[in-house]
């Protein structure tokens, strides 16, 4: 079984496909718009030409080469990349939109994450499972605990964005915040998050 942990997220979700071309959103202004689609040319340099995935680090380094006109900086670069992660199109506007409750100049996109709606997690055998996400929170109770013992739950979800389905590596079933950081997962039964497409 392969063990995903927090800080490889970025490298191993399945990131939704950036369209071609223009997108517009209902319920953003013209600036919005622009800026969304200035994203949507950062979110486009994600792959390097050998299919390898830039990190957000390196994302912001050629997006500020390639476009200078809109002096990305790294908090921005990093929170088009975390929307994106989360349901593209839909998270990122929802990122442009939270903006707006920011102080004036202080960024353009609001960091935010799924709101769980339900959930269910149940104990499974860990032969059979392939993929494992290990979520932050788990980390930081097993280290309190002197003789923790790990197992896997099968979780499905059902958030703002849609439905998901992932396993998680465990010492007791995830709180509700940790199945809301995980369902950027991506990795499991593509057909139940079919609002994503």
């Amino acid at each position: 079984m392969r063990v995903i942990e927090p800080s490889e997220l970025w490298d191993k979700v399945r990131l939704p496909a950036v369209p071609d071309g223009q997108a517009v959103l209902e319920g953003l202004s013209d600036a919005e718009n622009a800026f969304l689609n200035a994203a949507l040319e950062v979110l486009r340099l994600i792959e390097k030409p050998q299919g390898l995935r830039r990190s957000t680090a390196g994302l912001n380094r050629i997006a500020r080469n390639r476009f200078p006109e809109w002096k990305w900086e790294i908090g921005d670069v990093e929170c088009i990349a975390h929307a994106w992660k989360i349901a593209g199109l839909p998270s990122l506007g929802d990122a442009i939109r939270g903006a707006r409750k920011l102080p004036a100049h202080s960024g353009r996109v609001s960091y935010i994450r799924p709101k769980l709606r339900e959930s269910a997690a149940i104990q499974i055998d860990d032969r059979n499972v392939l993929e494992a996400f290990r979520c932050t929170e788990s980390v930081v109770k097993a280290a309190s605990v002197t003789q923790s013992e790990w197992f896997v739950y099968r979780v499905a979800a059902i958030t703002n964005y849609g439905r998901y389905m992932f396993d998680m590596l465990g010492i007791e079933p995830p709180s509700s915040s940790a199945v809301e950081r995980l369902c950027i997962s991506h990795n499991s039964n593509d057909s139940l998050k079919s609002s994503h497409a």
